[in-house]
């Protein structure tokens, strides 16, 4: 977004399940972590407006549905398959 000088919008931004995840090598899947992270806005780095914590209570290891960084409204016409995962134990796990 642009602005002109003395100009002012309400900007809103809306974070996903993919937004705080990153990539684990090991378990070859996006996580989440329990965590508190740390929100800065600003104009650049060295002019922070607005600092906020956001808690993330539980880890969280994404599907490959979710973890998919298209916007949430791209993401409802998209179609993304995979095979059933037999994970060896008490469950499997299934794609629709």
């Amino acid at each position: 977004m642009f602005l002109k000088p003395g100009e002012s919008k309400r900007v809103t931004i809306e974070l996903n399940d993919r937004s705080l995840a990153y990539f684990d090598v090991k378990t070859n899947q996006w996580v989440v972590d329990a965590d508190t992270f740390n929100l800065s806005l600003g104009g650049s780095s060295q002019d922070i407006r607005l600092n906020a914590k956001l808690v993330n209570s539980f880890r969280q290891e994404l599907s490959t549905t979710t973890s998919n960084p298209l916007p949430r409204s791209a993401l409802n016409s998209v179609l993304v398959e995979k095979p059933p995962v037999k994970t060896g134990g008490v469950f499997q796990q299934t794609v629709e």
